[in-house]
């Protein structure tokens, strides 16, 4: 009986081991791609993607909190993040719209050969 169990937790932790590589597997050639970006692009892509995650998660309860509002720059406002989210929202919309997801795409797909090659 031993012997059994033996067998089936050698076979359970090299099943786990197995399914464990095939997700790093999956997943590396996208991490690659994220690495191989020029820096301005892939810093620009990952506050766009945040800004809009945090959108789609109603962390901004309106939206007009991320636009650009030349007034609301300087005291008694103070609201220095409008000059970043002006530039890296992708909305309106959600992450699941498709306009948003052609945006993000584009902004990996062509954005960097301006990066490379202006």
């Amino acid at each position: 009986l031993s012997k059994t169990k033996n067998m089936i937790h050698a076979y359970t932790r090299t099943m786990n081991n197995n399914h464990n590589m095939n997700n790093n597997d999956v997943l590396q050639p996208l991490f690659d791609y994220y690495h191989a970006l020029p820096p301005i692009s892939r810093s620009w892509f990952t506050l766009s993607l945040s800004i809009t995650a945090l959108h789609t998660l109603e962390f901004f309860p309106d939206e007009t909190q991320l636009i650009f509002d030349f007034h609301r720059l300087f005291p008694p406002h103070l609201e220095l993040w409008r000059v970043l989210t002006s530039f890296s929202w992708c909305g309106p919309g959600t992450l699941v719209d498709f306009h948003v997801l052609m945006l993000l795409y584009s902004m990996v797909a062509v954005v960097p050969e301006y990066e490379k090659d202006p």
